[in-house]
């Protein structure tokens, strides 16, 4: 803060935005800050088959995930800390487990006058009586044998698919819920499991990026038998095993493009720091892939700087007349400080 003697002439013409004049002296408060987020959540692990959804995805520019809008500007007081947390991708499922995949954990930005929580996402379906899949940012896909879809989180994430197949193979699930669209469904028939939902394009760090693609259904025992793809913006392939079998390919445009998966029944891994959901293992036949990892990107004018605590692992560029600060790993302790 800069404190200037002005004489009566100067009062006169020098007045401006931000200023208080005390006894003669215009006194100069710093510039706000505006400062744009993105936060977004964990992916969920592929199940024993259907796909994880995407982690949730929330942002005070372009848009939210969901077809949310973009959320209030927000305007960071100076020396005041700010909770920050990336939230881990769901961990993948042995081979031979027939369960749900296992949810991501959530990614915050929290403190004096901002509260944004993005909900990790959810499970892919497993098998038999675990076919159901689990909701979260963005709702898992349901597991062979007519499975229900997970259920996305409002203004973060969409559903997944529910699972369309009860033959006696090929065996096929549903793909998991994207932040851009739900989850799409398996096609039998054709022996092919469904595709993770689509990510949402977000340009916060002028990578024209998408983010938080669902993971592909995994399928088994058919001629042909089609994993689905990952979801654009980081989802894994679903697997794909036995007979004639085609691994779904991960979804790309993103930081980290999600894995393919394999055909011998391993799912695709949701790519790094997208939020990508992991691929479904092939009915049992595994390992599942696990969710991406969540991210979040700060953009703040060049004029300012931000300081984080020691747990943070984060990059910083220019771009245009923003900086940009892209935080890959953050714990539940972890801070973030302007200036």
């Amino acid at each position: 803060m800069s404190v200037t003697k002005l004489s009566v002439s100067k009062l006169s013409t020098g007045l401006q935005k931000q200023s208080s004049f005390y006894g003669g002296y215009r006194v100069d408060a710093p510039a706000a800050i505006t400062a744009f987020y993105l936060v977004i959540a964990g992916g969920g692990s592929g199940g024993s088959t259907g796909g994880g959804g995407a982690g949730g995805l929330r942002a005070n520019i372009t848009g939210s995930g969901g077809g949310g809008a973009a959320e209030s500007s927000w305007q960071p007081t100076a020396g005041v800390a700010y909770n920050i947390s990336v939230g881990a991708g769901g961990p993948q499922l042995a081979n031979g487990s027939q369960a749900v995949g296992n949810n991501g954990s959530n990614s915050y930005l929290t403190g004096s006058g901002i509260y944004v929580v993005s909900t990790g996402g959810g499970g892919g379906g497993g098998f038999s009586g675990n076919r159901n899949a689990a909701n979260g940012g963005c709702g898992g896909g349901g597991g062979w044998d007519l499975g229900t879809k997970g259920t996305g989180t409002a203004n973060q994430g969409f559903d997944g698919a529910t699972c369309l197949d009860n033959s006696a193979g090929p065996y096929t699930s549903a793909g998991g819920g994207g932040t851009g669209l739900a989850g799409i469904a398996d096609t039998p028939a054709s022996g092919r499991s469904g595709a993770g939902g689509s990510g949402s394009l977000n340009n916060i760090d002028g990578n024209n990026y998408y983010w938080g693609g669902g993971g592909g259904g995994g399928a088994q025992n058919g001629s042909p038998n089609i994993g689905g793809n990952g979801g654009i913006g980081g989802g894994g392939g679903g697997a794909a095993a036995f007979s004639t079998p085609t691994g779904g390919t991960g979804g790309g445009t993103a930081k980290n493009s999600g894995a393919n998966g394999g055909t011998t029944g391993t799912g695709g891994a949701g790519g790094a720091n997208t939020g990508g959901g992991g691929g479904g293992m092939a009915v049992t036949v595994g390992p599942s892939g696990a969710g991406g990892s969540g991210i979040i990107i700060l953009s703040i004018p060049t004029a300012n700087s931000a300081t984080f605590s020691a747990g943070v692992t984060q990059t910083s560029a220019t771009v245009g007349s923003r900086k940009v600060y892209t935080i890959t790993a953050a714990g539940t302790t972890d801070t973030v400080t302007f200036s």
